[in-house]
């Protein structure tokens, strides 16, 4: 009796695995059986057209890698021509500058000799019927021994050729050779470049992306030539006239003797033998059982379905009934108690387990409750202090002391100083007491508007980190912040203090929340300095106006920072259109609007030189200028013409050095295999997407293909130069995986590493 009670508690222990593992087998073997058979069938039945589609996508997607080489050798062409050397040959004929022509020469030598695709390299201009050639000298076209390639193109340039286009490319088959022609319009036809590619070298390319078919890939040309020579055999001109020998993806599932697609592009063909063994024999006879064994599956399996859910969900059941009401486990029964005490089931143990997992989650969230203001005030205060914080840490933290409303946003700060009466001094205690009356204040005024943070700042001063949603405009956000200024001033007017508040500049990250609140200590400091100030030395408020324009003109400077200078010019123009519809002050506005700017320029590093060279010197007379000018917007106008383009220069100054702070990292740490944009960024100062976007404007290319750019040519220099093994070379040039290592460099170079190493090279 004993053994058996032993045996019924092990079993009743397990219950739900028993159950849930017997039922599974059987409905396993029951879907094995039954879907089996028809899955087969199915297979059979469609499996040539899949593998026709596939054959189909796969000659497709090599089509598209040989036309992205000719579009990227085009590319390379027309950055090439973009250059002055080249455009001073293109646009001045006939002056034959040693320099000049040296320097196209080597450009010409250096594309043929650094891309094992090109073999020949021909720059011709119409202007005066010249060619320079990349072995090193220029000569009239009618000496050239490819001149009638020239010729052929020259008839045939204007077909099809979009006028609105600087550039276009596009192949020529001369002589069973392959070359790439791109020419250059501004916007008249000022010039041509001619690459002859290497047909094997191509043809390589073509094979390396084979990962699919086990035989030979034929390429024709659209008069149906063969391209590239062939030990087998493949089908002959006359055989294009016989559509029923090609599957197309028009009219895939058929019995072709070949797969064939044609490129929209180039016209080329790429056709590969069909394999008869790829298909399977189907079993048609299975297929009237499978009808009454589908309505059995149906039925056995609802009926599966009900039982297992009862069995498995029911337990689930009752943890959600504990989840949403901890008090479920002391309603229940004695029966259910004395059930557990004589036989208790996983399903006990694990509401035991869930319900001490509830309590512990409770009690850590009634204890993140009473830290996290704790915690966001400490974040706050470091970051108010300088510290560095990533982004990713900072969300890190506000996501685990649940005030995601901090993450994003627009954000500014407001700067609260306290001032007693003179010659009043006040204990420690007043002042402390005095700031928690204020905190107090400032804690009640949170609304929908926006989220805010209040932290002390020293004994005689406290900020608010203010967190608005991106919908809110600046204005709407300096509106908000000065209404709330004034509530705090009208909430201590019965207090025995008074306050100073100054505001910061609206910034779109956290971190950069140490620069407003900088400024609003340096706006306190100014309200200081003007309440010191002689009642002549004070000028006229309207403050509200004059940061209106103030916002107005950095709307203007980001325009021109992105070298949007039209743009910003008639952003400018409307200001001062409606400055000058003013009835008064309007020189005053004026005069503003040149201190900011001339501010501007002094942030952005524009050297005081630079200034004069421009014609702007922000001097007092200049200033006087503007009031005894008859047309002050005539003035302003030109002001503004000089100023723009500094910024912008400013701009792309900064853009370069970034560019060249980011190369110089990663040839530093390129063998760091876990190297990341993020990091390269945090080393030059800037965003990770700022610094994407610089790069990517400044290079022509992305900052990761950069970088496995920068890795291979590291890779080929060990390779050339070194014994060390391929995999050791991987691993110094930053690879994660001998793997990866082979499969990036094929890709990039068309060979493995260790066949670069092998294969002979002049020079």
């Amino acid at each position: 009796m004993e053994q058996k009670n032993k045996i019924k508690s092990f079993l009743t222990k397990r219950i739900i695995f028993f159950k849930t593992l017997g039922l599974l087998t059987v409905l396993s073997l029951i879907t094995v059986l039954i879907f089996g058979v028809f899955i087969n069938q199915l297979v059979v039945k469609n499996q040539k057209k899949n593998i026709d589609d596939l054959n189909l996508h796969q000659l497709q997607r090599i089509s598209s890698d040989v036309e992205l080489v000719f579009d990227l050798l085009a590319q390379g062409m027309t950055r090439s021509m973009w250059s002055d050397d080249f455009i001073d040959l293109m646009i001045t004929p006939n002056q034959h500058n040693a320099d000049i022509t040296f320097r196209a020469i080597k450009v010409l030598q250096d594309q043929v000799e650094e891309n094992e695709l090109v073999r020949k390299s021909y720059l011709y201009l119409p202007y005066s019927d010249e060619v320079y050639v990349y072995n090193g000298t220029y000569m009239d076209l009618k000496y050239l021994g490819d001149r009638e390639l020239i010729y052929r193109y020259l008839e045939t340039r204007e077909q099809n050729r979009d006028p609105e286009a600087t550039s276009e490319w596009r192949v020529l088959l001369y002589n069973r050779r392959i070359f790439l022609a791109t020419d250059f319009c501004l916007p008249n036809f000022v010039g041509a470049m001619f690459y002859e590619i290497n047909r094997a070298e191509l043809y390589d390319i073509i094979q390396a992306e084979n990962e699919k078919f086990d035989t030979t890939i034929y390429v024709y040309d659209g008069e149906n030539n063969l391209l590239f020579d062939y030990m087998a055999a493949g089908p002959q001109p006359e055989d294009f006239s016989r559509p029923e020998l090609f599957l197309t993806a028009a009219g895939s599932g058929g019995e072709g003797s070949y797969y064939m697609y044609t490129s929209e592009l180039l016209g080329w063909k790429y056709l590969v033998r069909v394999n008869p063994s790829e298909s399977s024999v189907s079993f048609a006879a299975l297929m009237s059982l499978l009808l009454p064994g589908l309505a059995f599956y149906v039925l056995v399996s609802q009926l599966f379905s009900l039982y297992i859910t009862k069995s498995v969900y029911s337990p689930i059941n009752r943890l959600i009934h504990i989840a949403t009401n901890p008090k479920k486990r002391e309603e229940r029964t004695e029966k259910d108690r004395d059930k557990e005490r004589r036989y208790p089931d996983e399903v006990d143990f694990l509401e035991l387990a869930f319900q001490d997992s509830l309590d512990k989650n409770e009690q850590h969230r009634e204890l993140m409750e009473n830290i996290s203001d704790d915690i966001l005030e400490q974040l706050l205060r470091n970051i108010l202090s300088g510290k560095n914080w990533s982004l990713q840490s900072i969300a890190q933290t506000l996501e685990g002391i649940g005030r995601k409303d901090f993450t994003q946003g627009y954000y500014i700060v407001l700067a609260a100083e306290f001032s007693y009466e003179e010659k009043k001094e006040l204990t420690m205690v007043e002042q402390e007491l005095y700031q928690r009356s204020l905190l107090r204040l400032l804690s009640q005024k949170e609304c929908a508007e926006f989220s805010m943070a209040v932290l002390p700042m020293g004994l005689n001063r406290v900020a608010a980190v203010l967190c608005f949603d991106r919908e809110n405009s600046v204005f709407q956000i300096r509106e908000a912040v000065r209404r709330l200024s004034e509530e705090i001033c009208e909430g201590v007017a019965p207090l025995p203090y008074r306050l100073k508040i100054g505001k910061g500049k609206v910034y779109g990250d956290l971190p950069s929340i140490q620069f407003s609140y900088h400024e609003a200590v340096g706006d306190i400091q100014y309200l200081q300095y003007m309440a010191d100030a002689s009642e002549e030395e004070k000028m006229p408020s309207a403050v509200f106006e004059n940061r209106y324009y103030e916002e107005r003109a950095r709307h203007g400077y980001s325009l021109a920072e992105s070298g949007r200078l039209a743009e910003a010019g008639d952003e400018f123009n409307a200001i001062l259109d409606e400055i000058m519809g003013r009835e008064e002050e309007w020189q005053r506005y004026l005069q503003n609007l040149i201190d900011d700017m001339v501010e501007k320029l002094i942030s952005c590093r524009v050297t005081q030189e630079e200034m004069k060279q421009a014609g702007i010197s922000g001097s007092p007379e200049e200033n006087q200028h503007l009031s005894e000018n008859g047309e002050p917007c005539s003035f302003m106008q030109a002001f503004y013409q000089k100023s723009l383009p500094l910024i912008w220069e400013s701009s792309r100054k900064s853009h370069n050095r970034y560019v060249e702070e980011a190369k110089e990292y990663i040839a530093s740490h390129y063998a760091d295999g876990k190297l990341t944009l993020n990091e390269i960024s945090e080393a030059v100062g800037i965003s990770p997407s700022y610094l994407s976007g610089v790069f990517a404007e400044g290079m022509g290319i992305g900052l990761n293909a950069y970088l496995n750019d920068y890795r291979i040519r590291q890779a080929k220099r060990f390779l050339d130069e070194t014994n060390l093994n391929i995999s050791e070379i991987g691993y110094k040039c930053g690879f994660n995986s001998a793997q990866s290592f082979t499969r990036v460099f094929k890709k990039n170079t068309g060979m493995t590493p260790k066949q670069f190493r092998e294969f002979p090279r002049s020079g």
